[in-house]
C-alpha cells in the first residue's frame, strides 16, 4: 500500500472538519451552546476529543466557524442570485432560497435564533453578524427600486422582518405553519408569481 498523498491528506483534513462542524450544529441547536460540551461533539462526529483542537482552538471558536460556514453558504447564494437575469428574478430568487433555508436548514435556524439572543457574548460573531446587516442595504435596496417596488426602503426593513419572524415560528410550530402560503403571499405582493428563475 503506497503512502498518502499530500491531497489525500488535505482530502482527510476536509472530512474530518466537516464532521466536527456538522455534529457541534446539530448539538448546539440541540442543547444549547453552553450545555454542549467538546467531549460530546467528538463522540457526535466521531472522531477522538484530542483531534478537535486541531481545526478549533476553543468551544467559542467552534460556534464562530459554524456561523462563517453559513455565512460563505449566504456568499455563495448572492453570487447565484447576481446570475439572475432581471431584477425580479433576483428578488424571486431570494424569496425562493429563504424559504428554502427556513424548511430545510432548521438545525442551523435553531442554532441562529438561540445565539442570537445572547449574541453579546459572542463579541467575534457579533461583529460578522452586523457587518452583514450594516451592508444588506447597499446590496438589496438597488434591487427593489430596480424591481419597481413601491417605498423599497421601507419593503426591505419589512421582508426582512416577516422572514426573520417565520424562521422563528418555523423553529416553534414546525410544519403546524403555512409556510408555503406566506411564501405564495410574498411572491403576488411583489407580482413576481410568473417571474422564472435559473437555479
Amino acid at each position: 500500500m503506497s503512502p498518502r498523498s499530500s491531497k489525500q491528506f488535505e482530502e482527510i483534513r476536509q472530512a474530518s472538519q466537516r464532521k466536527i462542524l456538522d455534529a457541534a450544529l446539530k448539538l448546539f441547536a440541540e442543547k444549547g451552546y453552553h450545555a454542549t460540551s467538546i467531549s460530546q461533539i467528538a463522540t457526535e462526529a466521531g472522531v477522538a476529543k484530542g483531534l478537535i483542537p486541531h481545526y478549533f482552538k476553543t468551544k467559542e471558536g467552534l460556534v464562530q466557524a459554524v456561523i462563517e460556514d453559513a455565512v460563505a453558504h449566504g456568499d455563495a447564494l448572492f453570487e447565484k442570485m447576481m446570475k439572475q437575469p432581471t431584477a425580479k428574478g433576483k428578488l424571486r430568487f431570494v424569496i425562493e432560497e429563504a424559504f428554502s433555508m427556513i424548511v430545510e436548514e432548521h438545525e442551523y435556524n435553531k442554532l441562529l435564533a438561540s445565539l442570537s439572543l445572547k449574541i453579546d457574548q459572542f463579541p467575534k460573531m457579533r461583529e460578522v453578524v452586523m457587518g452583514k446587516y450594516e451592508g444588506m442595504p447597499q446590496l438589496f435596496l438597488p434591487l427593489l427600486q430596480e424591481a419597481g417596488i413601491p417605498n423599497p426602503e421601507e419593503e426591505l426593513l419589512l421582508l426582512g422582518v416577516i422572514l426573520d419572524g417565520v424562521g422563528i415560528q418555523h423553529i416553534v410550530l414546525g410544519d403546524a405553519m403555512p409556510i408555503e402560503k406566506i411564501k405564495d403571499y410574498l411572491l403576488k405582493k411583489y407580482d413576481l408569481e410568473q417571474v422564472e428563475i435559473k437555479h
